[in-house]
């Protein structure tokens, strides 16, 4: 009896460990979109700096600044709910639509890009490609290049995003025609 109830206990555990993670992993996420559009928003700002004072200026370095640091916290949040799943089940993943998704996550920058007059060429030399991803942490990561690539290109340029199929693999590639660090 009381193994049972044991093991009753248990199970109720991990439902509820599993919603835990479930949930902490919906709240960074719908958290961290907002946070990318908003910091792509105040760097179109800055660089269209030349109306502003000093004391404006300001004022848009310490958001840039908040922002970057919610936006890393929300990541380290998405972490520690993959940390907290310990092991990767097959529940974890799910099929996408790979060229679908990456459009999607395109369109999320094309104001930025626009004021600074970059051009994003999407470079698909492959029909639509599904594969079986986690979903979110690839979103997060596609995210973070595409806005990196933003941010570091000058303006009239271009940013290629690639998708190529390379034997059993598929490449994924984001190049910008910023300036080497």
């Amino acid at each position: 009896m009381q193994e049972q109830l044991l093991t009753k206990k248990n199970q109720e555990l991990e439902r509820v460990n599993k919603e835990k993670t479930q949930i902490i992993n919906i709240v960074a996420h719908d958290l961290k979109s907002p946070l990318t559009r908003i910091e792509g928003l105040l760097n179109v700002i800055e660089f269209s700096n030349e109306n502003l004072t000093h004391e404006q200026l300001e004022l848009l370095n310490k958001a840039k600044k908040v922002s970057v640091e919610q936006k890393n916290m929300v990541i380290k949040l998405m972490d520690q709910g993959l940390y907290l799943k310990a092991q990767l089940r097959p529940d974890d993943f799910e099929a996408i639509l790979l060229i679908n998704e990456i459009s999607s996550l395109i369109d999320e920058f094309r104001i930025s890009a626009d004021q600074k007059k970059i051009n994003i060429v999407e470079e698909y030399y492959v029909r639509e490609v599904k594969i079986v991803t986690q979903k979110t942490y690839l979103k997060a990561a596609l995210e973070n290049l595409l806005s990196n690539a933003l941010k570091f290109s000058n303006p009239e340029t271009s940013v290629h995003v690639k998708i190529e199929v390379n034997h059993n693999s598929v490449v994924i590639s984001i190049v910008d025609e910023g300036s080497v660090i």
